[in-house]
């Protein structure tokens, strides 16, 4: 279901200079989260990352990612973390008593997030999650050229994401029936000069088919930046993560207790689809045991 949203009263005023889509925004209301300097290496491809764990004395039970707009790119570790919606994200998991580990990767100046970009951000991701050991649910959001990148990685890697937020962003090369198996929530605009809407309304029309949980907002009278600026609200960000999949636990290696004794084990995808053997990866293993219960946990397989 398409539902249309026109905002006309604000509460807060926040004055905002734009040129392309460098921001520079004059906060009103400073977020307490800090976040470090890392980074992370995958072949030749350098990949800075800023990290902020916000937690309330529980291990992050969940992981947050940020991809940043074009002008972001680049090696600094700092351009990307002037958009807004860094902020909005880390205020609202801070203020929601979030155990989530929120993370903000840079893209390299020569790339996008689209090809060799995207192996980069799976093995990042399964990187967090071998040093978060107890992350079960995984979150990916973003604007522009990351709102584009935020639709690519939920089609490229189905069922991997408990719930997406691509804005502004342009699905039209993405496989539907692969996005439809992650909740999404979606925010344009009326008239948008960079990403066309009636690519996303035609693309939200082929998830329909595949009985996907999706909302697409569309705000009349925004700029392309308004909806990389505005759009993560409370309400919206309390969509996405009001979402989240639950395995049983994590298991990492095959031992397993093995009373009562196991009769079948079954592996399949994040997806639902069923393998005879996990590859790399994550999978869910499903072990039918000898009194009729049933064991049920997520597998990382590593490469």
């Amino acid at each position: 279901m398409i539902y249309l949203s026109r905002i006309t009263v604000f509460m807060t005023v926040v004055l905002v200079f734009w040129s392309g889509e460098i921001y520079s925004v004059e906060e009103t209301k400073p977020c307490p989260v800090v976040f470090s300097y890392e980074g992370y290496a995958f072949g030749t491809i350098q990949l800075p990352y800023r990290q902020a764990v916000i937690t309330q004395g529980q291990p992050p039970s969940s992981l947050v990612i940020y991809l940043h707009g074009g002008t972001g790119k680049g090696s600094d570790n700092i351009s990307h973390m002037k958009e807004p919606g860094i902020d909005a994200i880390a205020c609202f998991l801070s203020e929601n008593h979030s155990n989530a580990v929120f993370v903000a990767p840079q893209c390299p100046d020569d790339e996008s997030w689209a090809g060799i970009m995207l192996d980069v951000l799976e093995k990042f991701i399964f990187d967090c999650q071998k040093r978060f050991s107890d992350v079960e649910d995984i979150y990916i959001l973003g604007g522009s050229m990351g709102g584009t990148g935020t639709w690519t990685m939920v089609s490229k890697y189905p069922g991997l994401f408990s719930a997406a937020m691509p804005v502004a962003g342009n699905p039209s090369r993405c496989d539907a029936q692969n996005v439809a198996s992650t909740p999404l929530l979606t925010v344009m605009r009326t008239d948008d000069k960079v990403i066309g809407l009636d690519a996303v309304i035609g693309f939200t029309s082929q998830l329909e088919q595949f009985g996907a949980e999706y909302v697409c907002e569309i705000e009349d009278g925004w700029s392309h930046e308004d909806t990389c600026i505005r759009s993560y609200t409370p309400d919206r960000l309390a969509w996405v993560f009001s979402h989240s999949r639950q395995y049983g636990g994590s298991c990492v290696v095959e031992a397993f207790d093995e009373t009562p004794a196991v009769v079948e084990t079954i592996y399949s995808t994040l997806s639902g689809l069923h393998v005879s053997q996990p590859s790399y990866g994550y999978y869910i293993r499903q072990q039918v045991c000898s009194d009729g219960s049933v064991k049920t946990c997520k597998l990382y397989v590593s490469p």
